[in-house]
């Protein structure tokens, strides 16, 4: 099951001051509903991911939809750090994200 993803348009490359999930989302420029459509799951899930309400517990075939993400912003699963969700993270105004 191949996926093709848009190619972003500048070079991709984590923050490690912001979720995860958040940062390949917008790298892929894909709202929260899009992004949920693709890892089978909700808006609800994603937002809540986010946002550091709860932590994502993948199945295989969400593992191999976000693998071809990975490779379409050119990185592998080890350029992603061990915590997806920085220990200081808080929601507020500046870490919102519009979908």
């Amino acid at each position: 099951m191949t996926k093709e993803y848009d190619k972003p348009d500048s070079i991709f490359s984590l923050d490690s001051s912001r979720p995860v999930l958040l940062q390949i989302r917008k790298g892929l420029w894909l709202t929260r509903y899009q992004f949920a459509d693709k890892l089978y799951t909700t808006y609800a899930s994603i937002y809540a991911w986010e946002h550091g309400r709860s932590r994502p517990i993948l199945s295989l075939a969400q593992i191999k939809v976000l693998d071809e993400m990975l490779k379409t912003l050119g990185i592998s699963w080890q350029d992603l750090p061990d915590n997806w969700f920085p220990d200081n993270w808080e929601e507020n105004e500046d870490n919102e994200i519009e979908s």
